[in-house]
């Protein structure tokens, strides 16, 4: 019932309208789309060339090496390298040391036999 048009229907011009705006603005989507797949893959050709580059020079930070993170993030642009928390990554590396540590050991203790 919803998609029959009726001639008392006052909105029936304005739907009509909305549809026509529709096809156009997929058709206009269908076109960027193809011109932003150009723009992208010349854009992810340079910054692989520009990123591979930083990655061998080693990036902007010249400082000490930064204590490692949860998240892999060295320093650069986004982060100076310089731990500013509260420990708690610091505690939760220790931790997860730890737990490989005595893992490892319980399993050279449980496979050690001796002659």
């Amino acid at each position: 019932l919803r998609t029959r048009v009726r001639q008392d229907d006052p909105m029936s011009k304005f739907n009509a309208d909305k549809k026509k705006r529709k096809r156009r603005r997929s058709k206009k989507s269908k076109k960027s789309k193809k011109k932003s797949k150009k723009k992208k893959s010349k854009r992810e050709e340079s910054e692989s060339s520009s990123s591979s580059s930083s990655s061998e020079s080693g990036g902007d930070y010249s400082g000490p090496p930064a204590p490692p993170n949860r998240y892999g993030i060295l320093p650069g642009p986004k982060w100076d390298g310089v731990d500013r928390s509260n420990g708690y990554e610091k505690l939760l590396f220790m931790k997860q040391a730890e737990k490989l540590a005595m893992k490892q050991e319980s399993y050279k203790y449980s496979t050690a036999y001796d002659l």
